[in-house]
């Protein structure tokens, strides 16, 4: 199996940071934008940097609801309207944190979630095409990456704007129902 691409996000916030590539610190690339303004708004949006043109192309917005469902739009969708995460991220069981989506090649992902490790498969395979690995709490220089298979390259502008909204789920179940008051805080 080739070795994959690994992509680090500059802060361990999600609703604001950047994804690069991890090289050097001079020859880093950055490749997505997350945003969220200030404010009122509660819509986060995902975009890519096009590395010929400079400017930074629309992969997804995430609408986060107190009372409602979270709604995704992803820019390759022909609909252009906001949806339910539901239709979009997949539970596989009511008591499992695993969540499949079809990707944009036509070839159903499943994102599995263990204790300390979310790892993305192609259906009926074993072999992960991605894998997200948290910072190390106890190392001040440790960053958040994710690592990319080539396998999943095709997929990337939806793994990314899927991602951010996946580990944000995660990140704020796990953290509320340990720490009821810092869960919104981070993701």
């Amino acid at each position: 199996m080739t070795e994959p691409f690994r992509l680090t996000l500059s802060r361990n916030h999600l609703r604001n940071c950047t994804i690069m590539t991890e090289c050097d610190s001079e020859s880093r690339q950055i490749l997505f934008v997350v945003s969220t303004p200030k404010g009122k708004t509660r819509v986060s949006t995902i975009k890519r940097c096009d590395q010929s043109t400079g400017k930074a192309v629309l992969v997804a917005e995430w609408e986060r609801n107190a009372f409602q469902q979270n709604r995704l739009r992803m820019a390759q969708s022909a609909q252009g309207d906001f949806i339910p995460a539901d239709e979009i991220l997949h539970k596989t069981s009511t008591l499992s944190a695993n969540r499949t989506f079809l990707g944009v090649n036509g070839v159903t992902y499943l994102w599995r979630s263990r204790a300390a490790s979310l790892k993305l498969f192609a259906e009926g395979s074993d072999v992960p095409v991605a894998s997200f690995h948290r910072r190390n709490p106890f190392k001040s220089q440790s960053k958040s990456f994710l690592e990319i298979w080539p396998e999943a390259y095709a997929i990337l502008d939806m793994l990314i704007g899927l991602h951010d909204f996946y580990v944000a789920v995660l990140f704020l179940t796990i953290s509320s129902s340990i720490f009821p008051d810092h869960g919104e805080a981070k993701a």
